[in-house]
């Protein structure tokens, strides 16, 4: 099983998407982590694989290509609404949204 995790801009964000990388690793997937800065990390977790954000036109592949996909909810990023929107219409069943806000009250995300 093949795992795609991706993550919000935010350094903090991008550890805690490791972290389910590592969990999913540890559960048998073979994932691949997507943060535009966190490839610097990349010795301290060499059991990952840790990439830049694709490009839009990717994303069909992207869908069709992994298992499952996590993606933290960033409104601020164009590929990752395109992600889900797309995702949602044609595979809701392995698409995950993941809201990193602590409250509904924050925000405008769902």
């Amino acid at each position: 099983m093949k795992a795609a995790i991706f993550s919000c801009k935010g350094l903090g964000d991008g550890l805690i998407s490791l972290l389910l990388s590592s969990n999913l690793y540890l559960n048998g997937f073979e994932t691949d982590t997507f943060h535009d800065n966190l490839d610097q990390m990349q010795t301290f977790f060499s059991h990952l694989s840790i990439k830049k954000i694709p490009n839009e036109d990717e994303l069909d592949q992207i869908l069709k290509y992994y298992d499952q996909l996590f993606v933290s909810y960033d409104e601020s990023s164009k590929f990752i609404m395109k992600l889900i929107k797309k995702g949602k219409e044609n595979f809701i069943d392995k698409v995950f949204v993941l809201n990193p806000c602590p409250s509904k009250k924050i925000g405008s995300q769902p």
